[in-house]
């Protein structure tokens, strides 16, 4: 219901009832576009959920909501839409996707960890290990040294390995 007050024109479009408008995933998304092209991000956003109780993973819709959510300065509810949306592409294994999803929930949230950790195990599988150790760095869990003697581990750099497997033996 509202949508109700967000909206004047509720009742009808295009012949529809509000009933099925609620339901309708393609209006949903366009309405949401209008509202956010008139920086009427809440009401965007109002439209986007809508959207999403459709499809929770939806990649328009959460890409749709966390920019507006960024507009409004509400960076860590914008790193969670990025964070579904990895989440929903290492399900897919679609690892680069879930990696570029990760990163910007990382990069809105720096508190994220999860998400950190998650760019971190995707760019050490991909031997990426340079850069999998900035984000491991940035990790404070109980795997973070034995990840980063994997690392170094991977990248042939044994003296720089060894204390970080001490660390896991103790």
């Amino acid at each position: 219901d509202y949508l109700k007050d967000m909206d004047d024109d509720y009742q009808e479009y295009g012949g529809r009832d509000y009933s099925s408008v609620t339901h309708d995933y393609e209006y949903c998304i366009k309405r949401a576009r209008e509202f956010a092209d008139m920086e009427e991000y809440y009401k965007a956003i109002n439209y986007y959920d809508l959207a999403l109780e459709n499809s929770y993973h939806d990649e328009d819709a959460l890409i749709g909501k966390a920019e507006c959510l960024e507009k409004l300065g509400e960076k860590i509810e914008a790193g969670a839409c990025y964070a579904i949306l990895g989440n929903s592409k290492d399900f897919h294994d679609e690892e680069e996707l879930a990696i570029k999803y990760y990163k910007k929930a990382s990069e809105l949230n720096p508190n994220d960890e999860e998400s950190i950790e998650k760019v971190a195990n995707f760019l050490r599988n991909l031997e990426r290990y340079s850069e999998a150790l900035s984000y491991y760095e940035r990790v404070h869990n109980e795997f973070r040294d034995l990840n980063i003697a994997r690392c170094y581990e991977g990248l042939g750099n044994y003296a720089e390995a060894i204390p970080y497997f001490d660390k896991t033996t103790r």
